[in-house]
């Protein structure tokens, strides 16, 4: 019975993985000849729907318990929902706008179905994401470097540009992987090499220059906080391994091999720095800042109503489609206006104001924003809705819940 129950709640907690990356799995799926119509987080949506539904009616009369600031947080989600729908009525965008509508309710599942399954935890979750982001990683990072070499007619350079803007996706999880193992070390069973090293050197290579930048300054600050408590201790022989590693690539002909793999992280760094408008990433994102103010104070009403959901891409270029500009906070400005803009602020921050034990946990916390800071739009959040929700439940043991 107990292994039975073990079996049952490795399910759940895989299942909970696979749809909070599921971009990243459809991406994969989608180079090797998967239909898209086999839509992995359609599927996986699913499927959580229907436990929670099954988990709600085996319930009958039982409550179910939720702690205070789990309570807080349902409010919040539930509120931003209503103007989400609500600003149908208004939005310019007719056929996208519906479409993102629905896609933020993936956001809400992301966040509830912890609640409903506690087996679902911090630790589970990081330990079945990083089984599948690294080799994944590894795989569309490889198609990223290959495009640009002699070689590139051994892969379908098609498939491998459309789901090439992937590497950012992938750099915010290694980012995130590897920032979770260093402030919990102590939880790692495997070595620090494996669970450290690996995930920040795919990173370094995968030329996602923001969530790089953001791990960065995370480490830094982490740093700072416990200068005189990180200890990092490599055994003898894993120390050894690694130093017969390099020699071995440095002092043969794969070292060129190995440099090139750097090679394009550092030219968008290069290009970043030195460029007089930061490169064509960093241009148009500048462009969308700026027509974002200009459009949200427009008017007093669409200072604190906004043009509706999913309308920043339709006003910017005409056309009605997906489009953002890459930070979600002032995305919930233009398309919700202040108030929206009010609602998805203290979501953000009510969270730490949360006491904890752990102050560098909340490091995770603040690297998932940074990134989402400068890349990414609404609909793409479920993973912090899906962190914040964990975070707030590794907060609880069996008290001060209230039942419903």
């Amino acid at each position: 019975m107990k292994k039975l129950r073990i079996y049952k709640n490795d399910l759940i907690n895989l299942l909970y993985a696979i749809f909070i990356v599921s971009g990243v799995i459809k991406s994969v799926l989608y180079y090797i000849g998967i239909p898209k119509v086999l839509d992995i987080t359609a599927i996986s949506a699913l499927l959580i729907i229907g436990d929670i539904t099954i988990v709600m009616i085996s319930r009958k009369k039982a409550k179910l318990s939720i702690g205070k600031k789990q309570f807080d947080y349902l409010i919040l989600i539930f509120t931003f929902q209503f103007m989400v729908f609500a600003s149908l009525l208004y939005t310019y965008s007719l056929g996208f706008g519906f479409y993102k509508s629905f896609l933020l309710l993936l956001n809400i599942i992301a966040f509830c179905y912890p609640l409903i399954r506690p087996s679902i935890t911090l630790e589970s979750f990081f330990r079945i994401i990083y089984k599948f982001i690294v080799p994944f990683s590894v795989f569309i990072i490889f198609l990223n470097l290959v495009r640009w070499t002699p070689y590139r007619s051994l892969i379908n350079i098609e498939r491998a540009d459309e789901i090439r803007g992937h590497y950012l996706t992938i750099g915010m999880f290694l980012g995130l992987i590897a920032t979770y193992n260093i402030v919990f070390k102590r939880q790692l069973k495997a070595n620090l090499i494996t669970k450290i090293l690996l995930p920040v050197f795919l990173l370094v290579i995968s030329s996602a220059r923001g969530p790089l930048i953001f791990f960065v300054i995370v480490l830094i600050v982490l740093f700072i906080i416990r200068v005189k408590r990180i200890r990092f201790k490599i055994k003898k022989w894993h120390a050894l391994i690694l130093f017969l590693l390099m020699g071995f690539v440095l002092l043969t002909p794969l070292r060129d091999s190995f440099f090139n793999l750097f090679t394009r992280t550092i030219t968008r760094f290069y290009v970043m720095f030195f460029e007089s408008d930061g490169g064509q990433s960093i241009s148009e994102r500048v462009d969308f800042i700026r027509f974002s103010f200009d459009k949200i104070f427009d008017g007093i009403n669409h200072v604190f109503f906004g043009y509706g959901i999913g309308s920043f891409m339709y006003l910017y270029s005409g056309v009605d489609g997906r489009g953002y500009p890459h930070n979600i906070l002032l995305e919930s400005w233009f398309e919700l206006g202040f108030f929206g803009f009010l609602v998805i602020t203290i979501f953000i921050v009510l969270i730490f104001f949360y006491r904890t034990k752990n102050l560098g946990s909340k490091l995770l916390l603040v690297f998932l924003l940074l990134c989402y800071s400068k890349s990414g739009g609404l609909e793409d959040i479920r993973i912090i809705y899906g962190l914040y929700s964990l975070y707030i439940g590794s907060l609880y043991n069996n008290e001060n819940l209230l039942r419903l």
